[in-house]
C-alpha cells in the first residue's frame, strides 16, 4: 500500500467567496420593480431604477450573463415606472343616490 500523497503543509483553509455586488443590486432591482408594479407605488419603481443602474454600472465587461441580468432588471424596473405613471387607473364608482 502506498503512503498518503496529500501534503498537509500545502493545505489552505476554505474561504467562501462573497457574492458579487452587481447580482445583489440586480436582485434588489427586480424585487422592488415587482413591488412597484404590483402595488402601483412610484417610490418602489424609482428605487428599482436606482438599483438597476448601479448594477449595470458595476458589472464586469467580460461577463455576459451579468450584463443580461442587469439589462433585464433595468428594463423591468423601467416598465414598472411607466406602468406606475401611465398604467390603467382605478375605476371610480359614481356616488350613491
Amino acid at each position: 500500500m502506498q503512503p498518503d500523497p496529500r501534503r498537509p503543509a500545502k493545505a489552505r483553509p476554505y474561504v467562501p467567496q462573497l457574492s458579487e455586488p452587481e447580482t445583489l443590486w440586480a436582485m434588489l432591482a427586480m424585487m422592488t420593480g415587482i413591488f412597484g408594479l404590483m402595488l402601483k407605488q412610484k417610490i418602489f419603481s424609482w428605487v428599482a431604477i436606482y438599483c438597476s443602474v448601479i448594477s449595470f454600472v458595476n458589472r464586469r465587461a467580460s461577463d455576459n450573463s451579468s450584463g443580461q441580468q442587469s439589462m433585464m432588471s433595468l428594463l423591468f424596473s423601467g416598465m414598472s415606472l411607466v406602468m406606475s405613471y401611465f398604467g390603467p387607473q382605478p375605476v371610480k364608482l359614481p356616488p350613491k343616490l
